[in-house]
């Protein structure tokens, strides 16, 4: 989904209130959509401009943007996964297999820092929505990601086998 505001607010980011605003707008586009690829898109660049955002910030704010951006990290893999079976489910296991992979490395990413342990308070503190995965459900969709990449990259070379062998001159 384009989001002409994100993307301009991104694009002029100078500032650590720069790319706050940014996320936002980012995180206010993800809301605004039913689709989960779409979701998972905003999402990612929602902890893109807050992993900015705290480039530009002193130490004193580091923990809490630390803690917002495995918030949008967490979310978007939860919409990942989503996004994945749902390419699966179209019979595109290319699209599939790479979006399961992201998921994984995804989750992995806001499982791997602090951001896991902080995300639940901060979400319960500052966002209105929906709870973000916990650590337990982080580790589970990591491994249905990878589960669902292996699946859909076993369906995808056998397709292609069967493929050449029909093409091949009997």
């Amino acid at each position: 989904m384009a989001c002409p505001k994100a993307e301009a607010l991104e694009q002029g980011a100078t500032s650590a209130a720069d790319w706050g605003k940014a996320a936002v707008a980012w995180d206010d586009c993800a809301h605004s959509t039913q689709d989960a690829c779409e979701k998972a898109e905003d999402l990612l660049r929602a902890a893109e401009c807050v992993a900015e955002e705290a480039n530009c910030s002193g130490a004193a704010v580091q923990q809490a943007l630390e803690a917002e951006r495995g918030w949008y990290l967490a979310s978007a893999a939860k919409y990942l996964i989503e996004c994945a079976d749902r390419s699966f489910e179209r019979g595109d296991l290319k699209k599939a297999v790479e979006i399961y992979h992201l998921a994984d490395l995804v989750s992995r990413s806001a499982l791997g820092t602090l951001v896991a342990r902080l995300a639940n308070l901060w979400q319960g503190a500052w966002k209105g929505g929906p709870e973000p995965p916990t650590n337990v459900e982080l580790a589970q969709i990591s491994d249905r990601a990878k589960d669902g990449e292996r699946i859909a990259t076993d369906m995808n070379e056998n397709n292609e086998r069967e493929r050449e062998e029909k093409t091949l001159p009997r």
